[in-house]
């Protein structure tokens, strides 16, 4: 009887193992922020349009000059974030009441500082501008510095001068006065100095404008109630 030899089964090759998938740290925590920061960006948007205020409009119409009441105004509801324009909100009526419409406006239109027209003086007070020339002022005057208008006036004596002798001056009492604006001129080319704006006693305007017309005029700083 012939010995059986019995094959020894092949060895069968063991199956690839699948490679790790290796993710790349950095991209991926990138990739995260991106989608945090767009989604906060976009809900502040949301909540900014959403936010909802009142402001201030008129009642009824108004003309050019009117001095707005107390019973001119109404509220509206508006959200923030619609238009870009920036209303008077109800909290600022108090710097509203009492100023004249620059413009007029129907009934129902939400008020801009631009619709507004500055506060009329105190009565016996007027607001005048003067042109003042380099030198003739402070460079540091500012609105709401309190001044003196110093108001020289040439005289020329018609006799016993000379042609080269200068005309003497005599001055007139100071007026007090409080600076309101410092503006320069448009045309600096043309025009040296600046426009200074005045609230001054309304029994001064004339005196105060013949002179400053004439170039008389000149300023000087004092301690308020001076």
């Amino acid at each position: 009887m012939s010995n059986l030899h019995l094959a020894t089964p092949r060895e069968t090759p063991a199956r690839l193992r699948p490679r790790p998938r290796h993710i790349r740290i950095p991209l991926a925590i990138l990739g995260l922020l991106l989608v945090v920061a767009c989604a906060l960006g976009f809900g502040t948007i949301l909540t900014q349009v959403g936010r909802q205020y009142q402001v201030l409009v008129l009642s009824h119409p108004v003309d050019v000059g009117d001095v707005i009441t107390a019973s001119d105004l109404g509220l509206a509801t508006v959200s923030t974030g619609t238009s870009g324009i920036s209303f008077i909100t109800a909290g600022n009526e108090s710097t509203v009441i009492g100023r004249p419409a620059a413009v007029a406006m129907p009934a129902g239109a939400p008020l801009i500082a631009a619709d507004l027209g500055s506060l009329p003086p105190p009565a016996g007070q007027a607001v005048v501008a003067v042109l003042i020339k380099p030198g003739d002022a402070p460079p540091s005057l500012a609105p709401g510095a309190a001044v003196w208008v110093v108001i020289t006036t040439p005289e020329t004596e018609s006799t016993g001068l000379s042609p080269s002798t200068p005309p003497a001056t005599t001055a007139t009492a100071p007026v007090a006065a409080t600076v309101t604006a410092v503006d320069t001129p448009s045309d600096t080319a043309i025009t040296q100095g600046v426009i200074v704006s005045l609230s001054l006693p309304a029994s001064d305007v004339q005196t105060v404008t013949t002179a400053a017309a004439a170039g008389n005029v000149s300023l000087a700083l004092v301690p308020p109630g001076s």
